[in-house]
């Protein structure tokens, strides 16, 4: 089965390496990390900027996530004011709120079409324990000065047809949308300002010259002032030091069949919806009536078929009344 992202783009080829280049800054990885350091700098006036992809670009965890854009991070926002005090975790929460922002205006800016639907989030809670949300409600007002609409059980339920919730909260300054076409999108803007994007051109060294560094390629280098490693967890024995701190960890996603109509009964709302557990269900509507489906943690890499058996059955202990939706595309990232 083929990722369903994948499926419904058109990509443009950015050229393969095969030289020696001298360039201000160098960044490693055409994800979201890299294409969007590429585009800040270009939209800061420093344009003299390569980025190398070792596959294509938003090949990695950047171009198969479920699409959801909100506000903080995968540590809890109660464990980041434990471990950090309310000052900094402040700061560092405004500052994923002002990224939400800021991928919202340049989808506009530069006339981005990745399918987004600007409609909010929902966190629907898993348990039947209304302390659970009231708590954290209470804290993101408390401590980050951020409203969530609580949304009683039968108002949730008439929303998502389903008896496995027990309320929610309703994040409104959030949306969703088809991620490989922002980030093919970042791309293309980034390049028309001037940086230079290179695909099947792993970094495979880098190396100090003098005050510039040299990052080498299977068939070329390029020397640069500065050097932005963004790899995350797929460039290995380029930078051991930063490698030594990432752990890979999978998630998985599968999309339905179109439902037409079907849709409505289960899920008749347009935002995204995750849930309250740790390793929780996150799903989303589609604009042409699919259900995408992702979920679970794991180290481990699947084969399609059994990420399919295995969200299938997730899907169906939320919505039984889709127990027979055929699977279309099942991947892992």
């Amino acid at each position: 089965m083929q990722n369903f992202y994948e499926a419904t783009v058109s990509r443009q080829v950015y050229p393969q390496l095969t030289c020696t280049l001298d360039t201000q800054v160098c960044i490693v990885g055409a994800g979201l990390a890299g294409l969007c350091t590429a585009l800040g700098l270009v939209e800061r006036g420093v344009r003299d900027v390569v980025v190398l992809e070792g596959e294509r670009v938003g090949f990695g965890a950047s171009g198969r996530n479920g699409g959801f854009v909100f506000g903080g991070y995968s540590l809890d926002n109660a464990e980041l004011l434990l471990t950090l005090g309310r000052d900094e975790a402040r700061r560092l929460y405004r500052l994923t709120i002002d990224a939400v922002d800021l991928i919202r205006a340049r989808i506009a800016r530069y006339a981005i079409d990745c399918d987004i639907v600007d409609r909010g989030v929902m966190l629907a809670n898993w348990f039947d324990d209304q302390s659970r949300l009231d708590g954290l409600r209470s804290l993101m007002k408390r401590e980050f000065d951020i409203i969530w609409e609580p949304v009683a059980t039968e108002a949730l339920r008439s929303r998502l047809r389903t008896r496995r919730y027990h309320g929610g909260l309703f994040e409104a300054n959030a949306f969703h949308f088809h991620p490989l076409k922002y980030v093919l999108g970042v791309a293309q803007a980034a390049m028309q300002g001037g940086a230079r994007v290179f695909e099947q051109s792993p970094a495979c060294a880098i190396e100090r010259d003098g005050m510039s560094f040299v990052v080498r390629t299977p068939e070329g280098a390029v020397r640069a002032k500065d050097v932005v490693f963004a790899g995350g967890a797929y460039t290995r024995g380029v930078s051991p030091q930063i490698e030594r701190a990432i752990l890979p960890i999978a998630t998985y996603v599968i999309a339905t069949e179109p439902l037409g109509a079907r849709l409505a009964a289960a899920i008749d709302a347009s935002h995204a919806v995750y849930d309250t557990r740790f390793a929780f269900d996150y799903y989303r509507p589609l604009q042409d009536t699919r259900i995408l489906w992702g979920g679970r943690i794991s180290v481990f890499n699947r084969d399609p078929g059994a990420i399919a058996r295995l969200l299938r059955r997730d899907l169906q202990r939320v919505y039984p009344q889709l127990k027979d939706v055929q699977i279309d595309h099942a991947w892992g990232g």
